[in-house]
């Protein structure tokens, strides 16, 4: 699902409880386009076999951009 957070957390608006929901029920919830477009195109890219797709850890890419090595 995505839903984008467009006026704060305040759990009296619907996007909150939509969320809210979404976790409760174990349904991956997107909060951003950017988040989106990333995993629609990784997942594009492993139906096509474009290329091979990794997975890691978010600290550990970071880890090495901060390294200069992006892998």
């Amino acid at each position: 699902m995505i839903n984008t957070v467009t006026r704060g957390k305040e759990p009296n608006r619907d996007g909150f409880r939509i969320r809210r929901a979404a976790v409760e029920m174990g349904i991956p919830c997107l909060t951003s386009l950017d988040t989106a477009r990333a995993l629609l195109e990784s997942l594009s890219a492993l139906a096509e076999r474009e290329r091979d797709v990794e997975v890691e850890a978010l600290q550990d890419y970071l880890g090495k951009e901060d390294q200069g090595d992006k892998g």
